[in-house]
């Protein structure tokens, strides 16, 4: 099983990264091949509604960072999706890379994968579930 962690947290080592790390010790105790791109550490820009990803291939045509991560998260059996919770939504890096998921809505390369979102709060879960509900 191959096991994709998205970090749209721009902290390395802070909370999110902390839990992630744990969650990934597991699946490594497994047997499952897991692999962690830092989302900040990509260029990617804003979904420009272009809906180039609505036809033909139902691929995104805007050349930058995700271009590397599409075929990763296509490998992916499970995907987690890493993020703190600012003002009760994900990072600004992390909604980008939301906004561009929608190829895989349109092409369906998301069935049948499992995901897992990690949000830590200091305000708790209730705070988080409007992230929890954007997923």
């Amino acid at each position: 099983m191959k096991i994709l962690a998205l970090i749209g947290s721009p902290r390395k080592g802070g909370n999110t990264d902390v839990l992630v790390d744990q969650i990934l010790k597991g699946c490594k105790e497994r047997g499952y091949i897991c692999e962690k791109l830092y989302l900040y550490q990509h260029k990617i820009f804003p979904c420009i509604d272009c809906r180039n990803c609505k036809k033909g291939n139902y691929i995104c045509t805007i050349n930058d960072g995700m271009k590397q991560i599409y075929p990763k998260m296509t490998e992916a059996d499970v995907i987690i999706f890493g993020t703190p919770n600012y003002w009760y939504g994900p990072t600004g890096k992390m909604k980008l890379f939301i906004d561009r998921m929608r190829p895989f809505i349109e092409n369906n390369k998301l069935r049948g994968k499992k995901g897992i979102v990690v949000t830590p709060s200091a305000e708790g879960t209730k705070a988080s579930s409007l992230i929890v509900e954007m997923f």
